[in-house]
């Protein structure tokens, strides 16, 4: 651990070929087990034909290639090798690990994260320009007196589905109160497994996370009262303001944030309909890493302090959007504060107007 610390450093990581990369071998296995129980998943390479190579992306999504910066040497056995000039970190071992005989890998991140999580969180994927030409910026006030004054800074990261960003939507009083509030409440956050109806902790989700029930205090009723300026939605139906904490290594790999259909049990537990639209509220600015990422779309958010993402869960028919799959990246340097609003369908009946349409 004391050597991982030493090179991080200066709220820096070392990173191979252009972001932080993670090291085969069985110095792996040493100074890199923490990473794992921080979330830092780490799939092996099971085959190679060079005994220098290096583990490309954010901790996970992984390209074979020689490290192309390091200068040929005669290194100890599994000696660990830095480049300060280039940030570049590969060990040398002469052996491959041996795999568990089943051929599992312990370090590997749960196979439904899928290649474009990781590419996504690397920058090797980004939105394609002719769509990125159709985004705008604009002020919006939605007739509200307020916002006549003081309109939402709002800017389109994707039109169909809608995602957008308000920026300047959270002061420093109320985050420092979700923080004070949430911290003593922090723990293991878990997902859920439909089988047994119960929720669990899982190598999909490394976080922790807290909820805010108190509906009656100022900043938490300020909050929902500007998420239905924003969303033009009502809050009434929504569930409590959930706090999560992502620390060096965290992430959240790609899920949805709607009930499935078949999953008519927790539906019931809800009362108020399925998760109609998510407002994410960025609470610090992220080092490296963090972002909020759309598989299907190949859109990356970079979080801002202040700011909050909108999308619509469901389409317009009732039906789960399955182009909302998001996912947040691993922190590679500092940390990440989130807090989330899941507003429901109840209440909404003829605010947003449901359709027979198939596709909408």
């Amino acid at each position: 651990m004391d050597r991982i610390r030493q090179l991080q450093g200066l709220n820096r990581i070392p990173a191979v070929c252009g972001e932080l990369q993670a090291i085969r071998g069985k110095q792996l296995r040493r100074e890199y087990k923490l990473l794992l129980d921080t979330g830092a998943a780490i799939n092996i390479i099971k085959e190679h034909r060079t005994p220098e190579f290096s583990l490309q992306g954010s901790m996970f999504s992984l390209g074979y290639k020689p490290c192309k910066h390091v200068p040929p040497a005669t290194p100890r056995k599994n000696s660990l090798t830095v480049n300060a000039a280039t940030e570049e970190i590969c060990v040398n071992g002469d052996k491959d690990i041996k795999e568990e005989a089943d051929g599992s890998d312990r370090c590997a991140l749960h196979p439904y994260a899928g290649p474009k999580y990781g590419k996504l969180c690397s920058g090797e994927i980004v939105l394609p320009a002719d769509v990125q030409k159709k985004l705008k910026c604009r002020y919006v006030s939605r007739g509200i007196p307020f916002l006549k004054i003081a309109p939402f800074k709002e800017e389109e990261a994707y039109l169909d589905p809608r995602i957008v960003v308000y920026h300047d939507v959270i002061y420093e009083e109320e985050i420092e109160f979700l923080k004070r509030s949430s911290k003593p409440m922090l723990q293991s956050a878990k997902v859920r497994n439909v089988k047994s109806n119960t929720e669990e902790v899982a190598m999909k989700r490394v976080a922790s996370n807290a909820w805010i029930s108190d509906q009656a205090n100022k900043h938490v009723k300020l909050l929902r009262r500007r998420v239905e300026d924003m969303t033009g939605l009502t809050a009434d139906t929504s569930e409590n303001l959930q706090i999560v904490y992502y620390d060096f290594g965290g992430y959240y790999i790609g899920h949805f944030d709607f009930v499935k259909e078949w999953d008519t049990r927790f539906l019931e537990q809800f009362g108020t309909g399925n998760r109609i639209a998510t407002v994410l509220f960025y609470m610090n600015d992220v080092e490296k890493g963090g972002e909020t990422v759309f598989t299907e779309l190949d859109v990356s958010i970079r979080p801002k302090k202040g700011s909050a993402v909108f999308w619509y869960n469901l389409k317009r028919n009732g039906k789960g959007d399955n182009s909302t799959r998001h996912g947040a990246c691993p922190i590679i340097s500092g940390k990440k504060w989130i807090a989330t609003i899941w507003l429901h369908e109840h209440g909404q009946e003829f605010i947003r107007p449901c359709t027979l349409l198939e596709n909408e």
